[in-house]
């Protein structure tokens, strides 16, 4: 079973091969390996690296489905995005961290002094 598919791999690499190099095709070649000529080419199209626009294929929704379909669309949130969820959570600003002020570097000319930016460190 094995040496058949090899062989049969084997045919369809030497016919592509051929049609690359502007080469001749034996015709008996695909029916030695049990196929026809349609069989191979689509084992290969099966087997190969698709072109681009085979690659992502969206199927088109009807568009009588599309009301049943917005109910993807309504929840426009997280499920795990709540308070002592694994997600961000919560809402509102962000809770205190310890007196540490934020500061904006893309502000900062570099030579000023930052307030807060080397805060001493507290000993616990």
């Amino acid at each position: 079973m094995i040496r058949r598919v090899l062989r049969k791999l084997a045919a369809v690499r030497a016919i592509q091969r051929a049609g690359q190099l502007g080469l001749g095709v034996d015709e008996n070649l695909p029916a030695s390996v049990g196929a026809s000529a349609d069989d191979l080419d689509d084992l290969y199209r099966l087997l190969a690296i698709a072109k681009y626009e085979d690659r992502y294929v969206i199927p088109p929704a009807h568009t009588e489905d599309a009301g049943q379909l917005m109910g993807q669309h309504e929840q426009l949130f997280c499920s795990l995005d709540t308070d002592g969820g694994p997600g961000m959570g919560g809402y509102g600003p962000p809770e205190s961290s310890g007196g540490r002020k934020g500061f904006n570097l893309l502000n900062w000319n570099g030579k000023d002094k930052v307030p807060g930016m080397f805060p001493k460190a507290r000993h616990t």
